[in-house]
């Protein structure tokens, strides 16, 4: 590890300098200044610089190396970069000094006695949702095992401490992990609930923001978050909570789905404004998508002859080139694969946070179709409530809850000779569907519809004589 990258921050822990004078050995010299140990050279090669803890119970060993003049040895940095935590925790709590050896290129030797002490911390905005329904969002420098993890940590090293200890151990291992951050992430990504939409679902929120008026707003992108912002001052604050202390609703922008942060905003009287992410939420608004799937299959007739028909795709092509050109993914689900997403909101890093698809994809397999009897399959994922397939004024509901995925069916359909258009909807669990409606997301909606057509011709019987009941045998053509 190159020396000067690291080291050359002042500490913010110093104790009162330690009265060392300069020391000398070759071509390198040393002194030493509460936590600081400045190194000298009067070479330009590189030297390298190894500091261990004497008692091997505390874990530390740390390697660097530097190049040039000067360097600065930040003890205390080091200790609270250490991989060693729980060692570092665990001697702190019986014993606050912590002997090291700092050796310079294998040969200088410096005794150095480390004094813990808790680090100040800078008192910031904080923010922290209580209740509702929400995967919070923590900062990372606050993030820490549990107290539980500690006891799990001292009983599988063979370590005892009294209850009183254990919570001193604790403390001392969040104070050795704490960073100034703006980074936030998921603190149990797991726990990111899916809901359709946030009314009826009110929050409650523990922050030290100080402010007139107070907004839950949830969004995606900065221009989003600066436009309702706007909206409030020019709204004079219709809608806000008059204090932090209040039940809050959750704004949105109307339509707006997927994964989504949760900022607490707070806007005094004159339109200063405070922003702090508090949560993550995925709003389903999306209906299920239908496609169909292509196959071949034979039909015997009455006489032992084969019909040929093909089950085709209906505008799927289309379809999908419709949902990637509004920007809908078509991937993987919540938690289905694991793979997570970085991104930047209002100036905070936003990290960990797993990517999602609200849509639940099903997928229809036309099997035989007899007159007035029509035969279908459906692929369905879990969040699949119904199926509805409709031939003008006839309509057939499949329920698919507690069914498994794929279910075959047949259902009742007054199919005429000719061309017959079957169309074909679906609901999920949370309500949203994509039935023909007056709404304004009818258009988008027609995006996750699907039409199967099917055309049906009379077939020779074994006499040769013309069956002209179509509720017999019948030649199909699907697409």
């Amino acid at each position: 590890m190159v020396l000067p990258a690291l080291l050359c921050v002042a500490c913010n822990n110093s104790q009162k300098a330690q009265a060392v004078d300069v020391q000398e050995e070759d071509t390198v010299t040393y002194k030493i200044n509460g936590n600081i140990i400045e190194i000298r050279s009067n070479d330009s090669i590189s030297h390298r610089v190894d500091i261990i803890s004497n008692d091997a119970s505390a874990g530390l060993s740390e390697s660097y190396s530097f190049i040039g003049k000067k360097a600065y040895l930040d003890v205390d940095s080091i200790i609270r970069c250490s991989a060693r935590r729980e060692e570092l925790a665990y001697n702190f709590t019986r014993n606050t000094k912590l002997p090291l050896t700092v050796t310079i290129d294998n040969k200088t030797k410096v005794d150095f006695e480390y004094n813990y002490s808790p680090k100040p911390k800078e008192e910031g905005l904080y923010a922290r949702l209580t209740s509702g329904k929400a995967g919070l969002l923590v900062k990372e420098g606050s993030i820490a095992p549990k107290i539980e993890d500690i006891r799990r940590w001292l009983y599988d090293t063979g370590n005892f401490l009294e209850d009183s200890d254990i919570e001193l151990m604790y403390d001392i291992y969040k104070d050795l992990s704490y960073k100034k951050t703006n980074n936030y992430r998921p603190e149990d990504f797991s726990s990111i609930p899916t809901i359709k939409d946030f009314s009826e679902i009110r929050y409650r929120i523990n922050t030290n923001m100080v402010a007139d008026y107070y907004y839950l707003f949830a969004t995606d992108n900065d221009n989003d978050l600066e436009s309702f912002i706007r909206d409030a001052v020019s709204d004079n604050f219709a809608g806000a909570s008059p204090t932090s202390g209040a039940t809050f609703p959750c704004y949105r922008s109307k339509g707006k789905g997927g994964l989504l942060t949760m900022f607490l905003i707070g806007i005094d009287k004159k339109w200063n404004r405070q922003i702090l992410p508090v949560g993550v939420v995925c709003i389903d608004n999306k209906p299920p998508y239908i496609s169909t799937k292509n196959e071949s299959y034979h039909e015997t007739n009455s006489a032992g002859r084969y019909a040929d028909a093909l089950l085709g795709n209906n505008r799927i092509a289309n379809n999908r080139a419709g949902l990637e050109a509004s920007g809908k993914s078509v991937g993987s689900k919540l938690f289905g694969d694991t793979t997570y997403n970085d991104y930047k909101l209002s100036g905070f890093n936003i990290t960990g946070v797993p990517n999602v698809d609200i849509t639940e994809n099903i997928t229809v397999t036309g099997n035989e179709f007899r007159g007035n009897v029509a035969g279908f399959t459906i692929a369905f994922e879990k969040g699949v409530k119904s199926v509805t397939f409709a031939y003008k004024d006839a309509k057939h509901k499949v329920n698919l809850v507690n069914k498994k995925s794929p279910y075959t069916f047949n259902c009742y359909l007054p199919l005429n000779l000719g061309d017959n258009y079957i169309e074909i909807t679906a609901e999920d669990k949370l309500g949203n569907s994509n039935e023909r409606s007056e709404d304004v997301n009818d258009k988008f909606n027609s995006l996750y519809r699907a039409t199967f057509y099917v055309k049906m011709v009379r077939t020779e019987d074994e006499s040769s004589d013309i069956n002209i009941n179509v509720n017999n045998n019948v030649d199909v053509t699907v697409w």
